[in-house]
């Protein structure tokens, strides 16, 4: 067996073992026992080493010593290290602050010199100037070190000499670089602008001016520490920006007779248009913005009008179906979609109203609906009710129109889009099962049937199901490819009579939306197609079963269009070109798009009311309009026999927020959507098809009811797709 030999210079090296570990009794000495073991030519002990072996894994024991706890000792030793840790990976503040006193010029005046070595004298002692300069050479700079007996003194003088780099020079005046502070008297109304927008305009003017700006909100001061050429230059920009606010006074007394303007809004509309809107009185409002432009005035003056609820020709109704068991409890379950409500909705807790399931054993499948359950539509008033319910709320609501109007173009639309009822909660999710909003399905109705409700059209899990193939029988998915689907892209705009220019009758005249496709290649926008709205009603059918509701539409409008006549109603055309002309309406050149903010349109005499359906007039007259929102749509739609389903990707910016609207719309069997004697639906757009006809409810059909048992079955294969999804 080979040994391998070492030198050992002294038995009592450090961890070395002697000769006597490796000595075996039983061989040879190789030297006699007086000389106390071989050695070398130079009187070194030899050592004779075994052979190589592997190294034993550690023993179950051994790992559980290993990973043991700490004794007191060792815990006290590690929070040591870690405190020590944490205090070395913290920001030194003091650094901080005299690094902030370094000039960005390393040649200045020499009153200027002198002032920073006084600032350093008084601020900071000798300790923090001496950490200073030690923690800012780096090792390998040439920089000499400071001595650890340099006094105060020196040190200052080094740091400014050696780490900052300065020198005196005799030609810069001392206006330029020695620093003073002016304080500059100001108002909420400057502070505001100056702060704005994360405080863009004072961070640019410090970096150019080498400022540091101070304002204090509370008492409207704004203090600037620079060299007086910087202060001069500063009080120049500040005069150059307050020459440019404009202001206007805005009268909002015609709104108030209608519904009144929330506190809360101001300050929501002032921070996304970035302008100061201050109450005068209960009847006055003040808007002030940065010129010369006046878009963001243009925008605070249509969000202020937009967040007031004036509901102009609209009606809307509760209807609900039951659940089997009127004892069930249900609860106003929280909606998290906020992004998809316009901005006047999303500062509020909203809840769905649904039946609390209890979860499914694992194992054990979800129970399916019977359709015939669903075939029961009650009304707030009682009664068993039906599918016919329905159309007997929407007409009631609407009324009948006479047959000379639908000659002059009113036509009526019905449609069936799906979403969420929100009611309003006041308190978090926790505080409703403390309150015991568990309420069974009368309870609610009773409580909750005239509280204020929206509709949302995006929910958990319906982009996923709108986006999938739907089989137009029976809608069932995964399906084959739609045939005979069609697609289009369109702008909508909607625009409100101007309560400014008409303050005392402004609510007798229609809400007007305007749709506008664009150009597939070049992005242009197409002559419009624009709709005075008679009247809309709306009935909610809460459908607490299933995963999301239905509301019913009968909307009653007629077509507008561009002519150069307007005798008869719509927009001249030169009135249009201006329009057109201010507005930014081409997504494939525009960065930012934007619309006119008003509009003139002559409303035909018989839309007008309180004389609507009964004329006095025989010439429309015109009405200056007020552009309130723009959404970008993107549809998709199918034509079935009795109905028209789209699926609709709609883009309303900050203030109207993104979601996916899937609808129903319905179609007599006497017409279809190719018909072109349809009278002016909006099918064009991919929106909507008209229902013209020559009576008032019976105009709908027998085929109505159909219609609405199909929108029921629609809704119920969300809650199929949904389960199988895996979502809640």
């Amino acid at each position: 067996m080979t040994r391998a030999i070492g030198i050992r210079a002294s038995s009592k090296s450090i961890g070395y073992p002697t000769s006597s570990t490796f000595h075996d009794e039983s061989s040879t000495p190789l030297s006699n026992s007086s000389q106390g073991g071989a050695k070398t030519k130079s009187g070194q002990d030899l050592i004779v080493l075994g052979p190589l072996r592997p190294r034993p894994l550690p023993s179950i024991d051994g790992l559980r010593d290993a990973v043991e706890p700490l004794s007191a000792g060792g815990l006290a030793e590690l929070s040591k290290s870690i405190l020590t840790y944490e205090r070395e990976a913290e920001l030194d503040s003091t650094k901080m602050e005299i690094s902030l006193l370094k000039p960005l010029e390393r040649r200045v005046s020499k009153q200027r010199f002198e002032q920073l070595y006084s600032q350093l004298f008084q601020a900071f002692n000798l300790f923090q100037l001496r950490s200073y300069y030690d923690s800012a050479v780096p090792e390998s700079s040439t920089t000499p070190k400071l001595a650890k007996s340099a006094p105060k003194m020196d040190t200052i003088r080094w740091i400014m000499q050696y780490r900052w780099g300065m020198e005196i020079a005799e030609e810069i005046a001392e206006r330029e670089d020695v620093i003073v502070v002016e304080t500059i008297e100001t108002n909420k109304r400057d502070i505001f602008f100056l702060i704005g927008e994360d405080g863009r305009i004072l961070r640019y003017w410090a970096h150019r001016g080498n400022a540091r700006i101070t304002v204090d909100v509370a008492n409207n001061l704004l203090s600037i520490r620079a060299s007086r050429a910087s202060i001069e230059e500063i009080q120049k920009w500040l005069a150059h920006l307050l020459n440019s606010i404009l202001t206007e006074t805005l009268d909002i007394s015609a709104t108030s007779r209608i519904a009144p303007l929330g506190d809360g809004v101001i300050p929501v509309i002032a921070r996304m248009t970035n302008t100061f809107i201050e109450r005068i009185d209960n009847r006055t409002l003040r808007i002030a913005g940065l010129g010369p432009e006046k878009t963001r005035m243009d925008d605070a003056r249509r969000l202020l009008l937009s967040s007031i609820d004036l509901r102009l020709r609209s009606k809307e109704s509760l209807l609900f179906n039951p659940p089997m068991d009127n004892a069930r409890k249900g609860a106003l379950f929280p909606f998290s979609e906020g992004s998809a409500l316009p901005w006047t909705f999303r500062n509020h807790n909203w809840g769905r109203w649904k039946l609390i399931t209890p979860k499914p054993l694992q194992g054990i499948s979800r129970p399916k609906f019977a359709m015939d359950t669903f075939n029961i539509i009650r009304r707030l008033d009682g009664g068993r009710g039906s599918l016919e319910t329905v159309r007997e709320a929407l007409d009631q609501m609407g009324g009948n129109i006479p047959q000379d109007l639908r000659e002059r173009g009113l036509a009526t639309e019905y449609e069936a889009i799906i979403g969420h009822l929100l009611y309003n909660i006041n308190t978090d999710d926790y505080n409703i099962r403390a309150d015991h909003y568990e309420l069974d399905m009368p309870s609610f109705i009773q409580k909750f049937h005239d509280k204020p409700r929206i509709i949302c059209n995006a929910f958990p899990g319906i982009p996923v199901f709108s986006q999938d193939p739907i089989r137009r029988s029976n809608f069932e998915i995964p399906a084959p490819s739609l045939q005979g689907a069609s697609s289009k892209e369109y702008f909508q705009l909607r625009f409100l009579p101007s309560p400014w220019s008409n303050p005392t009758s402004f609510e007798r005249y229609p809400p007007v939306r305007m749709t506008v496709e664009i150009d597939s290649i070049k992005g242009t926008p197409h002559t419009p197609r624009i709709f005075a709205l008679g009247s809309e009603c709306n009935a909610d059918v809460l459908l607490p079963r299933l995963p999301c509701d239905l509301r019913f539409v009968r909307r009653d409008e007629t077509l507008l269009n561009v002519l150069d006549n307007t005798e008869q109603g719509g927009v001249h055309a030169g009135e249009w070109a201006r329009f057109m002309e201010e507005s930014h309406l081409n997504p494939s050149q525009d960065l930012k798009l934007r619309a006119s903010p008003k509009i003139q349109i002559h409303i035909p005499p018989w839309m007008v009311l309180p004389s609507a359906w009964t004329p006095t007039a025989s010439v429309a007259a015109p009405i200056d309009y007020t552009f309130t929102g723009m959404e970008y749509r993107r549809v998709v739609s199918l034509e079935e026999k009795g109905y028209l389903l789209s699926r609709t990707v709609v883009e309303g910016g900050v203030s109207g927020g993104r979601r996916t609207e899937v609808k129903l719309q319905y179609v007599p069997p006497s017409r279809s959507p190719s018909d072109p004697t349809n009278g002016h639906g909006s099918e064009g757009n991919g929106e909507g098809v008209k229902a013209a006809s020559s009576s008032g409810s019976s105009s709908v059909g027998e085929g109505f009811v159909a219609f609405v048992n199909k929108a029921i079955s629609f809704v119920a294969s969300v809650d199929g797709f949904l389960s199988r999804k895996g979502s809640p």
